[in-house]
């Protein structure tokens, strides 16, 4: 599998100045690409696709007939315009395919480019025609390095290295849990225990809002202007870290301590278009955790069960399987499920966890859809106990009618 190491690098002006020269040449030929492919094929010549190394030809045509651009090359790495010319011809048959959107001219800031197989030791890069980079810390995984992406935020700059290696399934621990995602605590484990996210950008947004009247006030193009646009950026930094690292480490321990996690299905992107709620939701970060929680859940062994969308786990008593309907559904502002049917007393979160959790519980009365039918251990009908309640379905499951 490909996995990707990010390690921060420590440079000095003059390798800050060449990474920075790199970084707008990898912009400048992408969207020089980009133009080449468009002008092609609004031709409608009888070729109207480039292949790889004409693009390339191209770019190297029209560097050599440019002397600012050949100046600016002398001290870049040829695989950097490589590289943009292959994202480019990339990112127009992703298009063709009708697999992304029609790819755009990026804005020349220059904080990225790639580069093939470099040279590495235990803490440092060796940048063709920029030299050797230090890193912060030790370099350490294994496997085969396919190319290192550098890339600048808040003024640091970063080396990413995508690595082909295999990865280890470990044994998970084999415990159940169900997970209800919420805004006033962020997860809900069927356990009880409630999370908290650290919300940093509500935390910082005060300060934000301060700094980015004062940008506006500043003369345009000034250096106070840049200096503060620093600042601005830095702390945007911070905001982005913190919530990383608390995603990071939720989703490892629970994807190592339980064997099987049940989670909601839930639609972000029409979440997201809600004015009073786009906010608080991105701030918390939930795609990236859910996203996170999946792929890692492969690494250690665990089985993530997903609900389906319309699942009513916080309409359903945990406890009896009464599903609430008309005047008795709970509205947003109730915290607490009362069963009208057997006076089952929850907190509304942990009461949707623990439905989750039912999912996985009660899969012995379920049925593989993708299983075969031969399989001795798919069960059957005449089998199953009689289901006096649905509790609804996983994404993996479906339930038997008696």
């Amino acid at each position: 599998m490909i996995q990707g190491y990010k390690y921060e690098i420590k440079v000095n002006n003059k390798q800050r100045s060449a990474l920075q020269v790199c970084a707008e040449i990898n912009d400048t030929v992408y969207n020089m690409t980009i133009r080449a492919i468009y002008d092609r094929f609004d031709a409608n010549t009888e070729n109207r696709f480039w292949k790889l190394n004409e693009l390339q030809g191209e770019w190297r045509k029209t560097r050599d007939a440019n002397p600012r651009l050949k100046s600016m090359c002398e001290g870049v790495p040829s695989m950097v315009a490589n590289f943009a010319c292959l994202r480019a011809d990339q990112a127009y048959k992703r298009w063709w395919k009708k697999k992304a959107k029609k790819p755009r001219e990026k804005k020349r800031r220059g904080s990225k480019f790639t580069i093939y197989r470099p040279d590495y030791g235990k803490n440092w890069i060796k940048i063709p025609k920029v030299g050797i980079v230090k890193a912060k810390e030790k370099i350490r995984f294994e496997g085969e390095v396919g190319s290192v992406a550098f890339s600048k935020r808040a003024g640091r700059w970063w080396a990413s290295f995508s690595v082909d290696t295999e990865k280890d399934i470990k044994e998970s621990n084999g415990g159940v849990v169900g997970i209800d995602w919420g805004l006033n605590a962020f997860v809900t484990l069927s356990t009880g225990e409630k999370v908290e996210a650290p919300k940093p950008y509500a935390k910082e947004l005060k300060r934000l809002k301060r700094l980015q009247r004062q940008y506006s006030r500043k003369q345009k193009g000034s250096k106070n202007q840049k200096k503060l646009n620093a600042v601005i950026a830095k702390t945007h930094f911070k905001v982005a870290e913190i919530r990383k690292d608390f995603i990071n480490k939720l989703s490892k321990r629970l994807t190592k301590e339980y064997g099987a996690i049940g989670i909601e299905n839930l639609n972000m992107a029409g979440m997201i278009k809600n004015r009073h709620l786009s906010k608080a939701i991105q701030d918390a970060g939930a795609g990236e955790f859910f996203r996170q929680l999946k792929y890692k859940a492969e690494w250690y062994g665990c089985e993530i069960v997903e609900a389906d969308r319309w699942y009513p786990s916080s309409q359903t008593c945990s406890d009896c399987g009464l599903i609430l309907s008309g005047d008795q559904k709970l509205q947003l502002n109730q915290r607490t499920f009362l069963c009208p049917g057997c006076g089952f007393e929850c907190d509304r979160d942990v009461n949707a966890a623990k439905n989750l959790e039912n999912l996985i519980v009660d899969r012995e009365r379920f049925s593989r859809i993708d299983a075969p039918e031969e399989s001795p251990s798919r069960a059957t009908s005449e089998d199953c106990d009689v289901v006096e309640r649905p509790r609804g379905t996983g994404k993996q499951v479906a339930l038997f009618s008696a």
